[in-house]
């Protein structure tokens, strides 16, 4: 782990994984790994917490025990939610609005709305 560099650079955290964190899907081009995600909650709820920078690296323990790390990105929660809202990611029309209303109209007031898709589903019959 990271841990080691706590010592030297005080923002510096690591966190291992856990089931609630592993993904039914395969997100990379291998098949044998485990794919996780990462769910982070803050209690500032404004326009300066979502505009904070996150830099973010990934990391994993071979099975030989050494360590491997990925790229550093870096990323920020209104820009996370702009792009979720605006390409209509979420599942569900609630948590569409919860981007717009909790978030993106927090930092940008005159944010535009998007409308959620709503689909019309046509189910044949036999008579």
């Amino acid at each position: 782990m990271i841990d080691h560099l706590r010592c030297c650079f005080n923002y510096v955290r690591s966190f291992a994984a856990t089931s609630e964190g592993e993904l039914s899907t395969q997100m990379g081009s291998s098949s044998t790994a485990s794919y996780y995600a990462m769910t982070m909650k803050f209690g500032a709820k404004n326009a300066g917490a979502f505009k904070t920078q996150y830099a973010v690296r990934s990391y994993a323990k071979l099975s030989n025990g050494t360590y491997v790390y990925s790229d550093i990105s870096t990323l920020n929660v209104y820009d996370v939610a702009s792009y979720l809202y605006e390409n209509k990611k979420m599942n569900t029309e609630s948590a569409h609005e919860y981007l717009y209303n909790n978030i993106l109209t927090v930092v940008n007031p005159s944010y535009q709305k998007v409308d959620y898709p709503t689909w019309s589903v046509l189910v044949p019959t036999n008579f």
